[in-house]
């Protein structure tokens, strides 16, 4: 990729298409990122870096990265524990480049038609080509722009599955709004463990009456120093946890009347 032929190609795109500009600023900063890295396919960065460089919020971040993900201008990955979230750009110079050549290839093949028809036979047989080209091609373009409906309607699917799974929105929803003090740790826990992980942390918070970050950070503090990543070995430390407590046999009180001393023995026995 080229720096200038990529800032070049996508003024050219925007100018037939719309971007919010908190997507515009994410796809200008990836690009710097990416021209710095030596331009990599894949390339981690950390959000916190993102969000220095571009200026955004950690919301505004999350939909423009959405954004470009729909329009098909970026690919990203959601980072795991230690390691950071992975972005892969597309080349707006080599969609343009291709956009450009399969354009001139149709113009050529449209000189390249004959001028004249010597018989009625050939013209008869020219026509039901062209007949069923364009039936052909007619078919092929339904059959595309279904295939195209299709994947945006998954994509919608899948975004919209994605926002409901959206751990700000779930904690807010069970705990209240989110101080600006916690929001720090709490974007770091997520960059930590991961969306699945923090999600069922909530709802385990609350099955246990928790209702405060502090609370909700204990827990996640206690399985991170078991060196938990998953949400199954999360399952399995808890359910464990729950086993080795119904192992432990309770101290057994003994009855203050069946506990009597030496000596009041004795004197019952010699009824003094």
């Amino acid at each position: 990729m080229n720096y200038i032929k990529e800032l070049n190609s996508f003024r050219e795109w925007i100018m037939l298409n719309q971007l919010p500009s908190n997507a515009i600023c994410l796809w200008h900063t990836l690009l710097s990122i990416n021209n710095a890295t030596g331009w990599k396919t894949k390339f981690n960065v950390p959000s916190v870096t993102v969000r220095q460089m571009s200026g955004l919020s950690n919301q505004q971040l999350s939909r423009a990265r959405k954004t470009l993900v729909e329009e098909g201008i970026l690919q990203y990955e959601a980072g795991k524990k230690g390691v950071a979230p992975v972005y892969q750009l597309n080349s707006f110079y080599t969609l343009n480049q291709t956009y450009k050549s399969q354009s001139s290839s149709q113009i050529d093949d449209s000189f390249d038609t004959p001028s004249h028809i010597e018989s009625d036979e050939q013209s008869q047989l020219q026509d039901k080509s062209v007949d069923q080209s364009v039936e052909h091609s007619s078919k092929q373009n339904d059959t595309n722009s279904r295939n195209i409906l299709k994947q945006k309607q998954k994509q919608k699917s899948s975004s919209r599955t994605h926002e409901k799974q959206n751990p700000f929105t779930i904690y807010e929803q069970n705990f209240g709004i989110l101080r600006p003090i916690a929001r720090e740790s709490f974007i770091a826990w997520c960059e930590d463990f991961g969306d699945d992980v923090i999600i069922y942390a909530i709802a385990f918070a609350v099955k246990r009456g928790g209702r405060t970050f502090s609370y909700l950070e204990e827990i996640l503090r206690e399985w991170a120093n078991a060196k938990l990543e998953t949400v199954e070995q999360v399952k399995a430390y808890e359910k464990q946890k729950a086993m080795d407590k119904k192992n432990i046999v309770p101290y057994l009180k003994r009855d203050k009347a069946n506990n009597k001393i030496l000596f009041d023995e004795l004197r019952e026995e010699l009824k003094i």
